[in-house]
């Protein structure tokens, strides 16, 4: 499976389990849950990779793994109704001499797709994405489009990797985006 869930360690298990044994294991289930606007900053999440789309909180943790660009979505729903986020509309780029290069989503059973995240919990999808430029030393990230409900302001962030390979949230702007 191309995405994995972590909700909250100790509801997420039991809630894991009772799905699973019905055959309805899907991401970003609201089992019970007590999310804030604080939760992912305690949790040591940098300012620069912290984003707000209307009620929904976005943490974005990209990282590396066998020279592939695996990009960590953390979700918080801060309200206390649904929030529809489309993952696919991610829209993750790099920038080569001058020029925006995308990189795509790599899905190739379909298996990201409209989800709600449920009132007052969190989620996590990692999202595997491909591109002429695997693993690039800057990386910039539109979120404007992941949640279909929310404000349409530009939400764009940007990282750059550092000599361990580790990406760091920036605050500056994408150059070429």
């Amino acid at each position: 499976m191309l995405l994995r869930v972590d909700v909250m360690p100790n509801a997420m298990a039991s809630c894991l389990r009772a799905a699973c044994a019905v055959g309805a294991c899907l991401a970003l289930v609201g089992c019970g849950g007590s999310y804030t606007s604080r939760t992912f900053g305690e949790r040591g999440a940098p300012r620069a990779a912290l984003h707000h789309l209307g009620c929904l909180d976005v943490w974005l943790a990209p990282g590396v793994r066998n020279d592939d660009l695996i990009v960590s979505v953390h979700m918080g729903n801060t309200c206390n109704a649904a929030v529809p986020v489309d993952l696919r509309h991610l829209d993750v780029f790099t920038c080569r001499a001058g020029a925006r290069e995308s990189l795509r989503l790599s899905d190739p059973r379909g298996e990201v797709t409209e989800l709600n995240v449920s009132p007052v919990t969190e989620g996590t999808e990692h999202l595997l994405y491909r591109g002429s430029a695997r693993a690039p030393s800057e990386l910039c990230a539109d979120l404007s489009r992941v949640a279909p409900d929310a404000p349409s302001k530009r939400a764009t962030m940007s990282f750059r990797r550092d000599g361990d390979g580790m990406y760091a949230a920036t605050d500056e702007a994408c150059p070429c985006g």
